[in-house]
């Protein structure tokens, strides 16, 4: 663990150089305040006993994210979460958790990010129960479109007791495919592999699990999310060779009151069917809660609203310069995701233009007019293309059709030209 907290401090250390050298990114700092309620009807997942306990629930923590670039972000942050047990020997739990995340887009469709975390976990009224967490977890993402995709992840973590000798490393592979159904429902899949080992040899376990999620929109601030999950585990050191079966189902509701203040709660209902009757349980629980995140500050920078209008204004700023290769990039992102936003076509048919791509160009300008047919930049800019692949007949159809929208002589004199 002495390693991986170096290799955690480097990497903070490199994300602060990052970001320092970036002065020019936007920074968005949001603050964090967490308040709710939990009812456990088996904390302690015990067989044979159950104690119902009530928790009472507040956080606060901090997050801040960048674009360092339109292609890599910044995400960090901080948040430490007291649980209160009101009816129970477990008097309040103490968590902690501190984070970092850096994602490189490739193009429209993948992106790669790592991910680190550190956790803490301490029961007050026990100094033996306390533990640190420390996670790596880099993740590939693609979509086909913007609403179906694949995600394939690695995580490892290490696990440390402060008085026990059972440290824990543990290796998880898995992926998750995300489905559309239609504009309001949409599906989640997943599978994934478990193995781990401990100084106490008799916790190695090796599993699967297979997961699922079905999403609702219910109106626009509003999101159901159903919750199921199946896995099996074995543990070959047991004195029995233990095998479990754990089956979670549940259910999330997330409302957003305010752009800064949502509403969420829940209920979840796992059983354990083990091998070994003493690790079978059933465990229920319900929470509610409110989470206040008022973000100062914006993560894009040209002054930009929002992460669309921050990629072209960096386009925008590219072609200036003459860099179409990292315009087309930021311009193809736009496309993806808002099929319907004619600046970015007309501007990709010009980068295509000037790239000599003419075919490119003529289905992107064809497409901006048909959004906009009042641009007239567009009537040339694909005249031109046509000329240029030596389609002189859809050259000539076009400039028609702009000559009737603004009767310009040099638009007829052009014309004539082509006719001769």
């Amino acid at each position: 663990m002495g390693t991986l907290m170096k290799k955690t401090t480097l990497i903070c250390i490199a994300i602060l150089a990052i970001t320092y050298q970036s002065l020019w990114a936007g920074i968005s700092i949001t603050p964090i305040l967490d308040f709710g309620v939990e009812s456990n009807d088996n904390l302690s997942l015990s067989s044979t006993t159950t104690e119902n306990v009530t928790a009472s629930k507040a956080g606060i923590g901090i997050g801040i994210s960048s674009y360092l670039s339109p292609d890599l972000s910044l995400n960090a942050g901080f948040q430490s979460n007291i649980d209160k047990y009101m009816n129970s020997n477990f008097d309040q739990y103490v968590k902690n958790q501190a984070y970092a995340t850096l994602q490189y887009s490739f193009g429209p469709q993948l992106t790669l990010n790592g991910s680190v975390f550190y956790d803490t976990f301490k029961e007050v009224e026990s100094s033996g129960n306390q533990y640190s967490k420390l996670i790596f977890k880099p993740r590939l993402s693609y979509y086909f479109n913007p609403n179906l995709g694949l995600d394939v992840y690695y995580e490892n973590s290490g696990l440390q007791y402060n008085d026990v000798d059972i440290d824990t490393a543990e290796n998880n592979y898995g992926g998750t495919l995300y489905l559309p159904l239609n504009h309001w429902i949409s599906l989640g899949a997943g599978y994934e592999v478990a193995d781990s080992s401990s100084l106490e040899t008799t916790y190695n376990f090796s599993g699967t699990t297979m997961k699922g999620e079905a999403y609702a929109q219910l109106s626009a601030n509003q999101l159901l999310t159903l919750i199921y999950s199946k896995g099996n585990s074995e543990y070959p050191n047991w004195d029995t060779e233990r095998t479990d079966e754990d089956t979670t189902i549940g259910v999330q509701y997330l409302q957003f009151l305010t752009d800064s203040l949502q509403l969420n709660g829940g209920y979840s209902n796992t059983v354990r069917i083990s091998t070994d009757t003493d690790e079978s349980f059933t465990n229920n629980i319900a929470f509610a809660g409110l989470r206040w995140t008022p973000q100062l500050g914006t993560p894009y920078d040209y002054g930009a609203k929002n992460f669309l209008s921050y990629l072209f204004s960096h386009a925008e700023r590219a072609i200036e310069r003459g860099h179409y290769l990292d315009a087309e990039k930021q311009l193809l992102k736009i496309v993806f995701y808002e099929q319907d936003m004619d600046d970015a076509h007309f501007e990709l048919g010009y980068v295509y233009t000037k790239m000599g791509y003419h075919h490119a160009a003529i289905n992107y300008l064809e497409t901006s007019m048909l959004l906009d047919e009042e641009r007239l930049e567009a009537y040339y800019l694909l005249a031109h293309n046509y000329l240029k692949i030596g389609d002189t007949e859809m050259g000539a159809l076009v400039l028609e059709a702009l000559y009737e929208k603004n009767g310009d002589s040099k638009v007829a004199k052009m014309l004539e030209k082509l006719a001769k």
